[in-house]
């Protein structure tokens, strides 16, 4: 098989022998090798293009395509088809590399053939050492070039050990990409939210972990990405450059530019030339830097030795780089005295639309945002109607994916985000009994000390919580309880799943019946916010109990389980026993972060870690509310339930002047009397306020469970001081108070953003994702959520609100 690829390669290269200009040997064939081909061979210059698999750029009808790995190229048959083919030609060839892959390849062997081709790349020391984000960074700092923040874990041991010096969530990136995606299933990088899932990623690698990186999140989105490219001449001297901004990415924040647009930025250009001149550069270059919000810097992200996916940007904006370079390469009288427009879009038509479908979960783009985009980007990576098989070939790529896709989202087994399914505990020994609401009145004990041996959450899965919740809304919302529970064989409660269900009557006429977790009432009534939701069992018996549990309500009468704020890790073990036991499909409804800070530190290592404007805030204007206004920072010990409802009323009041609405309706208030009444030994009231003359002017409601605080609300003066947040000025207070105490290990700010901005993501604290998902065995609702993700979002709410769902 070797021989057969090396003789195809042999006469796909000398059939062109006698060309009376240079062939164009382009080396790969990703998007980024067809902005060569169509440049090129728009000029009637041959382009042959080499690589293991043809890909889109070897579908032009500007190319012709040699079949060989970068294995067959660097074997020493396959260099001396290279070197005697051009030997052979009338004209030296002149050689492209459009991967990471390819130009390694020419860097280790274009020794071999510099006398026989015409190829400009950075000296291979260059080449190594900008392949490997370490060497890179490290470089880049030495010349005062910020980076984002990055540790290198020689192991495991050294993680657990420095646990304090990792921000989450955060980046699991490797230091050479092209080595590395391979062991991240494709992707750039993964994101860890948890210590634990940063132990539990590396310990996965393998040996391959010396091989990668943990990096910091930089704040942001895509807009915040803004880009130089250019080549560079044999003498290290600028020739061709364009700047440019990333506005989508596929997959968006850890991706490739989808959608890009021409900008002058000479910062990004004067650092960029600063970096390069640092390594003596020469040939084609991406670099790519990221604006971060806490200190308003440019952050190196990364420096490409080759072009980039984006190329048909610079084209499209009059800086032809493939004729350029080949201008370069073959008449040494060559100048290039152009500029580039200002202004030029550019769209990978794929890759945005995938983007766009993945942002509508949050909000932030629709398919009405691509068709706009599609239609005015003047400069389109796979459409030209000169050469429209790339496109063909793209859409049948697209329509076998989507059925592939659909045909496993639908089919009875498949577990969303596994490769094979999960084998049900069939021999699990377990009793499943569904309660009655006076077992759920009498059960405290029990419950708690089930909870104490599970890893639920202590506060919002508590029977205080859950109880409270259901005396207030159950019975005036028509609420079914089905509080399932689970006894192993010496009748020890093992498990609890606390749910009820309801019967919604649709728009169409349809009646459908849902179950949900008792703390949210989605799609019912407005009620108090439950997050971290999901059943509870002994550790060592999760997956048997989930299992049991599922299998006893797979046979109740139900079209769809809601669960709500459930966090990811909760989500995967449902996602593992639910699509098997029931045959439903899972639609994810909606995401929301929140914020969780590790007190286990020192808070000045916190404090350390937020940026200027936020330490400003939460602490350094202290002197003028302590010092100036005699302002105080205080708890209210002991509250009684007169207190109690004396600081909610005040909460409600500020809320009321701020928002225009209070934050507790008097439903809410009955729940949260219960709950506070119903604190055990473990669970304490923290309601703090900041008082100034003896007039209270922002307040707190935390509850301390375990050794974690809750923060539940916040209510202050917004108008208090020009120099003063008072809102954010107490959190300081009320975290610091958390790092005081040995028993505290975090302090939880839960969902929610805030009414100009997610202020929660500025206190250095780990992301948390909270998923809200429907699992869905209707028939005729899976048929109507079957194309869901394809749609615009106003089709979508009609469905919505059609079948009230």
């Amino acid at each position: 098989m070797k021989n057969d690829i090396i003789s195809n390669l042999r006469s796909q290269l000398e059939k062109h022998c006698d060309s009376k200009s240079p062939v164009i040997w382009v080396l790969g064939s990703s998007i980024n090798a067809l902005s060569f081909v169509r440049s090129l061979g728009r000029k009637n210059l041959f382009c042959i293009v080499i690589d293991d698999v043809a890909m889109i750029g070897a579908s032009s009808k500007y190319a012709s395509f040699a079949k060989a790995a970068i294995t067959d190229l660097s074997s020493e048959t396959g260099l001396a088809v290279l070197d005697n083919a051009a030997k052979k030609s009338r004209c030296k060839p002149v050689i492209f590399a459009t991967s990471d892959s390819h130009n390694e390849f020419l860097a280790n062997y274009g020794y071999r053939l510099k006398y026989s081709c015409r190829f400009c790349i950075p000296d291979p020391d260059t080449i190594h050492a900008l392949i490997d984000k370490k060497e890179q960074y490290t470089r880049a700092q030495k010349i005062g070039i910020s980076v984002p923040y990055c540790i290198y874990p020689s192991n495991i041991e050294y993680i657990k050990n420095n646990v304090g010096l990792f921000t989450f969530p955060c980046i699991i990136k490797p230091c050479k990409a092209h080595l590395g995606r391979k062991f991240l299933n494709g992707k750039k990088v993964k994101v860890v939210d948890t210590i634990e899932e940063l132990i539990e990623s590396w310990f996965s690698l393998g040996d391959a972990a010396k091989e990668f990186m943990v990096q910091e999140i930089i704040p942001g989105g895509d807009t915040g990405l803004y880009g130089y490219l250019a080549f560079w001449s044999s003498d290290s001297e600028e020739i061709a450059w364009i700047t440019k901004q990333k506005l989508r990415q596929n997959p968006p924040l850890y991706g490739d530019g989808a959608l890009q647009i021409t900008i002058d930025c000479p910062e990004i250009r004067e650092l960029s030339i600063r970096l390069l001149r640092e390594f003596n550069y020469k040939g084609f270059v991406g670099v790519e830097f990221k604006l971060d919000p806490r200190d308003r810097e440019f952050k190196l992200m990364e420096v490409n030795p080759r072009t980039v996916s984006g190329n048909q940007l610079a084209i499209s904006a009059g800086v032809d780089f493939p004729y350029i370079g080949y201008k370069y390469l073959t008449d040494k009288q060559y100048s290039y005295q152009g500029t580039f427009e200002n202004g030029i879009k550019f769209i990978n038509e794929d890759w945005d639309l995938r983007s766009c479908l993945m942002l509508r979960k949050t909000n932030e783009a629709d398919l009405i945002d691509y068709i706009k985009d599609l239609y005015f980007s003047k400069s389109k990576a796979i459409w030209a109607s000169d050469d429209v098989s790339p496109s063909w070939l793209t859409f049948k790529d697209a329509l076998k994916a989507l059925s592939g896709k659909m045909a496993r989202k639908f089919k009875p087994n498949h577990i969303s985000g596994m490769t094979e399914p999960v084998a049900l505990d069939a021999s699990a020994d377990l009793f499943i009994q569904r309660l009655s609401e006076n077992d759920f009145a009498n059960m405290e004990t029990e419950w708690s000390a089930l909870l104490t041996s599970s890893d639920s959450d202590c506060l919002f899965m508590s029977w205080a919580w859950q109880y409270s919740w259901w005396q207030v809304w159950g019975h005036r919302l028509g609420l079914e309880l089905m509080l399932i529970a689970a006894y192993d064989k010496n009748n020890n409660l093992v498990g609890l799943a606390p749910l009820y269900r309801h019967i919604i009557d649709s728009q169409l006429g349809l009646s459908l019946t849902r179950l949900q977790f008792i703390g949210n009432a989605r799609q019912l009534s407005p009620s108090i916010r439950t997050e971290y939701i999901g059943m509870i069992s002994i550790v060592d018996r999760e997956h048997s109990v989930t299992t049991a549990i599922i299998e006893y309500i797979k046979d109740l009468n139900w079209d769809a389980l809601t669960i709500s704020d459930c966090c990811a890790s909760t989500l995967k073990k449902f996602d593992q026993v639910i699509p098997v036991c029931t045959k439903a499909s899972q639609i994810v409804r909606s995401d929301d972060l929140g914020v969780i800070i590790n007190t286990a530190y020192t808070f000045q290592t916190w404090l350390n870690g937020l940026g200027r404007n936020t330490r400003l805030k939460a602490f350094n204007r202290r002197n003028i509310f302590c010092d100036e206004l005699g302002g105080e920072f205080r708890f209210i010990e002991n509250a009684s339930e007169d207190d109690c409802l004396k600081f909610i009323e005040r909460l409600n009041k500020f809320h009321l002047i701020r928002w225009g609405s209070v934050c507790f309706d008097d439903l809410a208030i009955e729940f949260h009397r219960k709950l506070l009444s119903r604190l055990s030994s473990d669970k304490v009231a923290k309601l703090s306020e900041l008082v100034v003359n003896g007039e209270t002017v922002s307040v707190l409601y935390d509850i301390q469970c375990g050794s974690r605080i809750y923060n539940l609300q916040s209510g202050y003066y917004e108008s208090f001081h020009s120099k003063i947040s008072l809102g954010t000025l107490h959190f300081g207070f009320a975290i610091e108070n958390g790092f005081q105490s040995s028993l505290i290990h975090s302090y939880d700010l839960l969902a929610g953003a805030g009414k100009n901005s997610f202020y929660k993501s500025r206190f250095n604290g780990e992301k948390v994702i909270f998923n809200t998902v429907d699992f869905v065995r209707s028939p005729l609702l899976k048929t109507a959520f079957m194309f869901r993700p394809w749609l615009p979002k106003k089709i979508t709410s009609q469905i919505n609100r059609l079948f009230r769902f």
